[in-house]
């Protein structure tokens, strides 16, 4: 429920933390109607609304154990990220991220409206990351296209690779990218932090 404007920009993540309580719904649906593991994403503000509703599922731990989060240029806080996983029952693989060090946009929302501490989706290092059970996928030094804002969707080469898989999944792609040529990868507790190298 945005209104898109970067005006209106506080005001969207307070009606991102609203719809949390009705995606949750929405899984549980879901989950109800397939068997299986369902996956669940959300892209920079819809990041909070994931975290949100995992929040609103946490006594189900049946229902989160076949969840696979995938979060696009989450714009969280690594600190409120951290407190909302913590006691979280386990996911059916680590919480995916697809994020860059150089995403202009959240660093422009982190500047513009004085945001503590730094955006989970603009991580520079593994040290960056809460040790909780996470993959994060820096895209930093890919060839795209715009504002390193829209991981993936705007870097051709990662999409190239990403539809050529023959299952194509997101954490089985981010794990595949920590075999990647010349990719570095460390970690922090539980939480593993890739960054490929460049790729036109």
């Amino acid at each position: 429920p945005a209104a898109n404007s970067p005006l209106a920009y506080e005001a969207d993540q307070q009606r991102a933390a609203e719809s949390s309580e009705e995606l949750a719904e929405l899984v549980e649906q879901l989950a109800a109607a397939r068997p299986g593991r369902v996956v669940v994403a959300g892209y920079s503000v819809g990041a909070p609304i994931v975290i949100g509703a995992l929040q609103q599922l946490r006594n189900n731990r049946t229902l989160l154990s076949r969840l696979d989060v995938v979060l696009f240029a989450p714009d969280i806080g690594v600190e409120d990220f951290a407190k909302m996983m913590q006691g979280l029952p386990p996911l059916a693989a680590p919480v995916t991220i697809f994020g860059s060090h150089s995403d202009r946009i959240l660093r422009l929302a982190r500047i513009t409206f004085h945001k503590p501490g730094p955006q989970l989706g603009a991580a520079k290092s593994a040290a960056d990351l809460p040790d909780v059970p996470v993959t994060f996928v820096d895209v930093g030094n890919v060839a795209h296209t715009g504002n390193g804002h829209f991981t993936l969707v705007c870097y051709p080469p990662l999409i190239a690779m990403f539809t050529a898989m023959p299952d194509r999944h997101f954490a089985a792609f981010a794990q595949a990218l920590e075999s990647y040529p010349s990719a570095q990868v460390t970690r922090n507790g539980q939480a593993t932090y890739v960054q490929l190298p460049a790729i036109e």
